[in-house]
């Protein structure tokens, strides 16, 4: 068996305080030969992160909790979460700040919205865990539930991207 692509777990260690959280990467040779993943082209997490903000969502909805706060929640910026110098001090706190300011924003959980019209957040942070860049969106679009046709009306971005 042969070494496991980096980019394949890159993303998977992330600023949540989740209990118990463990990353573990096996090479799966049929899997390597017909979907490699460095063809993908976006920064290391791009797909890892998309897994992971999806799977918050899950969780938020299961406990019934606002996604936004279920995030919040769980970006305590405590123990590893905190960060280290250089790059990355500050951590989760950092992360929880950008959350905190495009929900503010944005009108995010308090905007009155038309009829077919939701909005959807989610947060990330830099290639790696040592980039010190931290990014939040929370995105209004609207749907015409005869076509399925749908529109972006609005992004609304923060980021943080100093040392």
């Amino acid at each position: 068996m042969g070494k496991v692509d980096s980019f394949a777990v890159s993303g998977a260690d992330f600023w949540y305080n989740v209990p118990h959280h463990h990353v573990r990467a096996i090479r799966h040779d049929l899997a390597q030969q017909v979907i490699p993943p460095g063809y993908l082209r976006s920064v290391g997490p791009g797909f890892t992160v998309f897994a992971v903000e999806s799977f918050m969502d899950e969780m938020a909805n299961l406990a019934g909790e606002d996604p936004a706060e279920f995030r919040l929640r769980m970006l305590d910026g405590k123990g590893k979460q905190a960060g280290s110098a250089p790059n990355s001090v500050g951590g989760a706190s950092r992360l929880a700040h950008v959350l905190r300011e495009v929900v503010a924003r944005s009108g995010y959980g308090k905007k009155a919205l038309p009829k077919n019209t939701a909005m959807g957040m989610a947060c990330s942070f830099g290639q790696e865990r040592t980039m010190p860049t931290w990014v939040a969106c929370v995105a209004e679009v609207s749907v015409d539930p005869g076509s399925g046709v749908y529109q972006v009306k609005k992004l609304t971005l923060a980021a943080d991207v100093e040392q």
